[in-house]
């Protein structure tokens, strides 16, 4: 077996030419290239253009992996990306010892994601986000990843509660599939965990409170679910993208979100939410540039206190047919005609526009 190839060196093969070369030659042609060259071969990197090939490979050549990628031993990274790589992922590419990068976003791959990967101890990119892969999301374990997109693609069953022991991830995707089933309380053991996006999938049950406690936490979409329940009160301070939007969510919005001083853009519309909008968000959440509580229950009024948002982008409260009474005006901030054109109220019963 190979000793473990320097991170960043680059060898002298490691060219977009030899990885042509690799991918056309017949598969007995791959064995014997592997032999001579696969010790200089540590990273392929493919990208096509637009969803066109460039050069790589002709039209008419199918290209796949196979199993004689198991043969180059010393590969570190595999990056192929929109070259309509097609078939399904080979288990031998779990024998590559040294592998820390394996991305195969956006092209046509099917089949199921092997399990054997849990045994690739080194990977810390999982990027097959993009293609046609079916059955469950595997139950990596004993595995540094740090990044793990799953995202677009045909993915059913549970969202696996072993994903909480990845203890070095900060970027879990799983978005755009068809998984169901509820949201592990597991996930708030991922400390280092910057985005989590599940959304677009048919998640069910309440939203795990810890989830919004997680303190670096950046980013977190779970809309176009079906989720149910209250909203969790407890929040970290560090949330800057919260979407919610697209669920059966109900109750009123937690006054406590106010501690939320770094958000930017809050998502809650189409839900069943009932009561009035915080006042206290104004001062909280100073820097907020999308607000959007559309299509909901609430009642009440815009407070005049969400004038003094500065940098707000756009405001929608449209739909909520219970809400009524002034909207808030006076201040230079809702003259300005960027916010003007991005104020949503249709649906609602206001005395005065702006």
């Amino acid at each position: 077996m190979f000793s473990p190839p320097e991170h960043d060196r680059i060898c002298r093969r490691s060219s977009r030419n030899d990885f042509e070369i690799w991918f056309l030659l017949p598969e007995s042609y791959q064995i014997a290239y592997a032999e001579l060259y696969a010790g200089d071969m540590d990273r392929i990197y493919i990208r096509g253009r637009r969803g066109r090939w460039r050069r790589f490979p002709p039209p008419h050549q199918a290209f796949q992996l196979s199993a004689t990628i198991a043969r180059l031993e010393a590969l570190v990274s595999m990056s192929i990306h929109r070259c309509l790589l097609r078939g399904g992922l080979p288990v031998e590419v779990a024998s590559l010892p040294w592998l820390r990068v394996l991305s195969l976003s956006d092209n046509a791959i099917t089949g199921v994601i092997p399990p054997e990967l849990s045994n690739l101890r080194h990977l810390e990119r999982l990027e097959l986000d993009h293609n046609q892969l079916e059955g469950t999301v595997p139950a990596l374990t004993n595995l540094q990843l740090m990044r793990l997109d799953l995202s677009h693609n045909r993915l059913i069953g549970d969202i696996p509660a072993s994903l909480g022991l990845l203890e070095n991830l900060f970027s879990l995707k799983l978005n755009d599939n068809e998984l169901a089933g509820g949201i592990p309380g597991s996930l708030s053991n991922l400390r280092l965990l910057r985005t989590l996006s599940l959304s677009g999938n048919k998640l069910t049950g309440n939203i795990p409170a810890s989830l919004l406690r997680m303190q670096n936490l950046m980013d977190l979409n779970l809309a176009e679910n079906q989720l149910s329940g209250l909203l969790p009160i407890e929040c970290s301070a560090n949330l800057q993208t919260l979407s919610l939007n697209g669920n059966q969510l109900e109750g009123h919005i937690p006054v406590e979100w106010a501690r939320m001083r770094r958000m930017k853009h809050l998502a809650l519309q189409s839900n069943q939410l009932e009561g009035t909008l915080p006042i206290e968000f104004a001062a909280g959440m100073p820097g907020l540039l999308h607000f959007d509580v559309s299509d909901n229950r609430l009642s009440g009024k815009i407070p005049t206190e969400y004038a003094s948002w500065r940098s707000l982008e756009r405001l929608n409260v449209g739909q909520n047919t219970r809400m009524k009474g002034f909207v808030p005006r006076g201040h230079r901030m809702w003259n300005a005609v960027h916010l003007q054109e991005r104020v949503a109220l249709f649906c609602n019963i206001f005395s005065s526009l702006i």
